[in-house]
């Protein structure tokens, strides 16, 4: 999901995570393990909002999407105070028409380990 995609005033979302317990590798700055995600949210706006604010969406249907990580394909030590890790994977957006050109994303982040 991209920021200011959707608008709501009352929601629920719930993500799911679970983390693989192998590493694919262990090297100095490289220690990577698979994670599988799973997002969803359901919201709405008010009679209030929409005639006030016509024109824009909310997740009234629900907006879903899954993917793979790549968690701690970098990482470096800051100060021996923390860890600093990149992370990267494809994400699907669960709508239709399913397509892989429209629908897919291949998301990057950073994460902090202390």
């Amino acid at each position: 999901m991209h920021p200011y995609d959707y608008f709501n005033d009352r929601y629920i979302s719930f993500l799911y995570k679970h983390d693989f317990d192998k590493f694919l590798w262990q090297l100095k700055y490289s220690k990577p393990f698979i994670s599988v995600v799973y997002n969803l949210i359901y919201g709405g706006l008010t009679n209030e909002n929409v005639a006030a604010n016509a024109g824009i969406a909310s997740a009234d249907n629900g907006y879903h999407e899954s993917g793979l990580l790549i968690n701690g394909l970098l990482q470096v030590n800051y100060l021996h105070l923390a860890n600093i890790y990149f992370n990267t994977g494809p994400f699907y957006h669960w709508s239709t028409p399913f397509s892989w050109r429209k629908n897919a994303v291949w998301v990057f982040g950073l994460s902090v380990g202390f």
